[in-house]
């Protein structure tokens, strides 16, 4: 077996020319994708947002029955999800060292002060949600500045559903934090893009959505909207 076919697996390292990365990188979310569709739960990411949505054959009644449709399934999901997402900051720091307690109580008020500013529950809720559709959903923590990275920061959660999340050799296991490497398919509008990346705004063009905005599922997912 040659050297590159054993190393292919390996992400390129930092020395190795652009195209190198780029089409590791094309790889391995192709290699995430296939993983994600080989699940059992793919099948049903748009038979359930149009279960959400009040639509889809699963509402259908014989011609001798009433037509309304309550979506008692919708309802429970909502329930379930607001109690799961009603969460409080109800943790705490503590030492047994008393020369420590000022350091508690500093952890304390800022772990309380981010959670009521930054509305954390709101984005469980939105993980939930997430999940419920799409059999999984995932936070992710990150920090940002406004106004084009020169207004004031904040910590906030990002929120994704299992399509915006592929993994790449994932053990045997089912341990995500065991994946040699995970991709987050987070998709934005071009302007966004370059103010992020000032620097590469001449490699960043358009491309077609990956998932969320393509023909196959927008049609579902515009009855939540």
């Amino acid at each position: 077996m040659s050297e590159n076919r054993m190393s292919s697996w390996q992400a390129p390292p930092q020395a190795a020319s652009e195209d190198k990365k780029l089409g590791w990188l094309n790889e391995s979310t192709e290699e995430g994708g296939i993983w994600l569709k080989n699940q059992r739960g793919y099948g049903d990411f748009r038979k359930g947002m149009e279960i959400l949505a009040g639509k889809g054959d699963t509402f259908q009644q014989v011609d001798y029955r009433s037509k309304l449709r309550t979506n008692r399934l919708k309802r429970n999901i909502r329930e379930v999800v607001g109690a799961l997402s009603n969460i409080r900051p109800i943790w705490g720091y503590s030492s047994e060292n008393a020369a420590f307690a000022p350091y508690a109580n500093m952890f304390n008020k800022v772990s309380r002060a981010i959670y009521l500013e930054n509305y954390f529950d709101r984005s469980l809720k939105e993980a939930l949600q997430y999940a419920a559709a799409t059999c999984t959903g995932w936070m992710r923590p990150v920090y940002r500045r406004g106004m084009g990275g020169r207004g004031s920061g904040s910590i906030q959660m990002l929120t994704y559903g299992a399509p915006c999340v592929l993994p790449n050799q994932m053990p045997s296991s089912n341990d995500w934090q065991e994946a040699y490497v995970v991709h987050l398919m987070d998709e934005m509008p071009i302007y966004m893009a370059h103010a992020m990346f000032p620097d590469y705004q001449d490699r960043l063009e358009p491309t077609k959505s990956q998932y969320w905005y393509s023909s196959e599922i927008h049609g579902a997912a515009r009855g939540n909207m």
